[in-house]
């Protein structure tokens, strides 16, 4: 009886902790009432409701994978298996005595071809990882000889998503493509780092949601994003910290594909309410969600980032 009830409470112990490690209701909050609204871009936060946004599961510090290359504190190269190169993959090096945040979206410029990452992953310390799932973003492109990668920035909402839920090379050519026929630009190998050099900036945009987020004290997840009537994306990480160090490069991602205005957001409070009750709702109805709407990436079995997109 006794190990019994010794198996009983080590069983009841580790689902516990499975449950609390989950990104789901009732561990977040979304905001409804509170949204920041700026002209016709609209975020509106999700919030940690307990204390599953304090796991020591995750690292304390890390540094972003523009600070890394900077600092050449890593090393990325083409990956070559049984002598032949994966245009997929790639290897990456982490020679610094911190963990190195890789963003799903990170941009690299180099290599034989330009790449997308497609996976968040935390690089632990003097960790090589010889299979990061990338994908393309310069079709007609493919040197002999490998460029030294340089950090390319991050990827427009519009890309992303055709990467994190439709899920292929194609799908990603063909996101490109559109956008250079958007942009009225020509060109033979379709490189994604061109094209985005030439979209309108919106700097009122980015500085208005910057200042929010800056003066805001609140154990935020992460935010689903609205322009006009439409759901442009979702974003939910491990903690704050992670959020706090992936902002940047979500809102500019974000503004990328908003067209100028000066209208507010349409009211799109119950379209917002389905959206989250079937991406947050419960495990369940998450990874039905996910199989067609995004990614759900891991660190040690953990949920580490959430990125879903809308019809």
């Amino acid at each position: 009886m006794k190990h019994f009830k010794i198996l009983f409470s080590s069983i009841f112990l580790l689902l516990l902790l499975q449950s609390k490690a989950q990104l789901t209701f009732p561990h977040l909050a979304v905001l409804y009432d509170s949204a920041w609204t700026y002209k016709n871009l609209q975020l509106i936060p999700i919030r940690f409701t307990d204390s599953l946004y304090y796991d020591p599961t995750f690292p304390k510090s890390f540094m972003l994978l523009n600070n890394a290359i900077k600092s050449k504190k890593v090393q990325i190269k083409e990956n070559n298996f049984e002598g032949r190169s994966n245009v997929n993959v790639l290897n990456l090096l982490n020679t610094s005595k911190e963990h190195i945040l890789v963003e799903s979206g990170d941009l690299l410029k180099g290599g034989k071809q330009d790449r997308m990452f497609a996976e968040t992953r935390l690089i632990p310390p003097d960790k090589e990882v010889d299979f990061l799932s990338v994908y393309c973003i310069e079709k007609g492109r493919w040197d002999k000889k490998a460029k030294p990668f340089t950090y390319g920035g991050f990827a427009g909402a519009d890309i992303r998503k055709s990467g994190d839920s439709m899920g292929g090379q194609q799908h990603v050519w063909k996101e490109i493509e559109k956008e250079f026929a958007t942009e009225k630009v020509t060109s033979e190998t379709f490189p994604y780092l061109q094209v985005k050099q030439k979209k309108t900036i919106l700097p009122d945009y980015i500085a208005y949601f910057k200042n929010r987020f800056a003066q805001s004290d609140s154990l935020y997840a992460g935010f689903i994003v609205v322009s006009d009537s439409s759901i442009i994306g979702c974003d939910v990480f491990a903690n704050e910290k992670l959020l706090i160090a992936s902002f940047d490069n979500l809102i500019n991602s974000y503004v990328e594909g908003v067209k100028k205005s000066e209208k507010s957001v349409a009211d799109a409070k119950q379209l917002v309410k389905v959206f989250a009750n079937k991406l947050l709702g419960s495990e369940v109805s998450q990874k039905k969600f996910l199989e067609q709407h995004g990614k759900m990436f891991m660190y040690k079995n953990k949920p580490l980032h959430i990125t879903a997109y809308g019809n």
